[in-house]
């Protein structure tokens, strides 16, 4: 079996876990939690797939599904700096 890892950024991050683990009926692997309860980063694994949670505040986390943003010099234009 082929196994998926997805990542997603959210905000919110501590009320996404929870509601993610009931919504997909997923199991906490890994957590690592910031000070304020949010999540810096955590793993929760269902019908053998991970998805991943960070929270995202302002501008972290990626501007673009890969995870960089776009160079100027893209056809697309420069990355979106949206929050």
């Amino acid at each position: 079996m082929k196994r998926a890892m997805m990542q997603v950024y959210v905000k919110g991050s501590d009320e996404a876990v929870p509601f993610y683990q009931r919504a997909f009926d997923a199991e906490l692997i890994s957590s690592y939690q910031n000070g304020d309860g949010t999540y810096y980063h955590s793993e929760l694994a269902f019908e053998g797939q991970v998805l991943a949670v960070a929270g995202r505040s302002g501008s972290q986390g990626p501007t673009t599904p890969c995870g960089r943003g776009r160079p100027s010099s893209s056809p697309w234009g420069p990355a979106s700096t949206a929050p």
